[in-house]
């Protein structure tokens, strides 16, 4: 049993975890399995071309997160539409740009944390209770 603060420590050491905040277990499990879990769609795409085609090409499937360019290559950040998946996204950007690497990009477990404990909050548990 380790009793930790350091989520890469958790990352790193652990499998399975119990995470509390003010005596309360917020999320216990399988670490990875959290990670999937809270996982948004999101992929990290390098690319290579204009970033405004790959905006245009994404259409239905995608959504353009954000992104960095350097010359005439970039990195983007895709939120993939519900129902769509990352076919369906490389289909539409294939004929626009040059995928160099695709990345899904998993939360690590400090960013669970911050999102799990900030949507608990009292003040988030008392306005839930009034609506």
């Amino acid at each position: 049993m380790l009793s930790t603060h350091s989520m890469p420590s958790v990352e790193e050491l652990c499998d399975n975890i119990g995470l509390i905040d003010h005596a309360r277990l917020m999320l216990h499990g399988n670490v990875q399995e959290i990670r999937r879990r809270y996982a948004e769609n999101i992929f990290r795409v390098e690319y290579t071309g204009n970033r405004v085609a790959l905006a245009n090409a994404l259409s239905f499937t995608g959504e353009l997160v954000d992104s960095k360019e350097q010359g005439d290559h970039g990195t983007a950040r895709i939120r993939l539409a519900k129902g769509s998946n990352l076919n369906d996204v490389l289909r539409q950007l294939l004929p626009a740009v040059q995928v160099r690497g695709v990345q899904e990009e998993i939360p690590r477990m400090h960013e669970i944390f911050i999102r799990v404990v900030s949507e608990t909050t009292p003040e988030n548990v008392t306005a839930g209770m009034t609506e």
